[in-house]
């Protein structure tokens, strides 16, 4: 699943950006962030849905915003 984020999007989109665009949970302060482009999560979705039935979307949803915190960490880490 993963995967096709970073085949959709690339890496700094994927850094600066969120699922549902909108402020950090991190505080009052936080960064908000550009939303990633709709068309494309959905096609995305779509596809991992019907390779995996058993899915839905907000796991799905879960698993994209795991990847891209995951980058933003790694990403922190190299600074």
């Amino acid at each position: 699943m993963a995967r096709a984020l970073l085949g959709a999007f690339d890496v700094d989109m994927l850094l600066n950006s969120n699922l549902r665009d909108g402020k950090t949970k991190r505080g009052e302060d936080g960064e908000r962030k550009d939303r990633l482009d709709p068309e494309k999560v959905t096609a995305i979705t779509d596809a991992v849905m019907n390779r995996f039935p058993g899915a839905t979307k907000g796991q799905v949803g879960t698993v994209y915003n795991s990847k891209m915190a995951e980058l933003r960490s790694d990403d922190g880490k190299k600074l």
